[in-house]
């Protein structure tokens, strides 16, 4: 077997990198990482809302907004005092975008779900949160209002530190 006509090393320049390989950045591979995570989170997550195999679900321990020790159900009462608010869905009638969202979904309240909608509502205006309800029902309007949450303070707190490191680099 002769293997001088074949050339392994394909690279003209000696001392450089070859250029027939593909470079990637670390902020890709980060970015790709995160994604991946983030979809494997979702499914997780999915997954375990159809779960029926005996895990123990606060859902069933918990019967209304009054057994949430904080912040309870104070919080939904004093939103109901505007009238504005109140809406129709599906033929309920409700005081408020937060408490469709906390008792339409199910009958039983989850405490997380009762502190997310909690700190949503100071967040994401009423009326916003109203026509998420409207348009995506109980269940999704949850998750889609959270994550409009997250998205304004993972963008302040982003620009926040930007402006921060941006003051002690160059200005200070």
């Amino acid at each position: 077997y002769d293997t001088s006509s074949t050339s392994i090393n394909t690279n003209t320049n000696p001392g450089k990198r070859p250029s027939n390989l593909i470079m990637v950045s670390p902020t890709s591979i980060l970015l790709a990482t995160t994604l991946f995570v983030a979809c494997l989170a979702t499914v997780v997550y999915a997954r375990a809302l159809h779960n029926h195999t005996g895990v123990p679900d606060l859902r069933g321990i918990l019967s209304s907004a009054d057994d949430v020790p904080w912040p309870g159900k104070e919080w939904l009462s004093d939103l109901s005092n505007d009238e504005s608010f109140s809406f129709t869905l599906n033929g309920q009638q409700y005081s408020s975008a937060y408490e469709a969202i906390l008792q339409g979904s199910s009958s039983k309240i989850n405490p997380v779900k009762n502190f997310n909608a909690y700190i949503n509502s100071f967040i994401v205006p009423h009326s916003l949160a109203r026509y998420v309800v409207l348009q995506y029902g109980t269940f999704w309007s949850h998750h889609i209002i959270t994550y409009l949450r997250n998205l304004l303070s993972g963008t302040f707190v982003y620009y926040a530190t930007g402006a921060f490191f941006h003051y002690h680099c160059y200005i200070h």
